[in-house]
């Protein structure tokens, strides 16, 4: 992609985590025009987990073997759940 003078992009994320729940909810929305594109929006949900519900997810995904990584080895920030799984 070829960016010029007249190519803008903005970003707008609301993020919500209703009471009681475990799910935040993601709205995100590009506005502006690079390379020709037009405006586009995306809705997404991700899951809070800590170390023990990822592992619990992993295993009932069939891995027999989870170890935990820390982040900052793969340059991701601190506050970030890492895991290695062998099936």
């Amino acid at each position: 992609m070829i960016l010029d003078s007249a190519d803008t992009l903005t970003l707008t994320s609301i993020t919500t985590m209703p009471q009681d729940s475990d799910l935040l909810e993601l709205v995100e929305r590009w506005s502006g025009i690079v390379g020709g594109a037009p405006d586009e929006q995306s809705r997404s949900q991700m899951r809070r987990r800590t170390w023990d519900t990822l592992r619990d997810f992993i295993r009932a995904a069939g891995f027999r073997t989870v170890s935990w990584v820390d982040p900052t080895v793969l340059g991701a920030r601190s506050d970030r759940l890492v895991a290695f799984a062998l099936r």
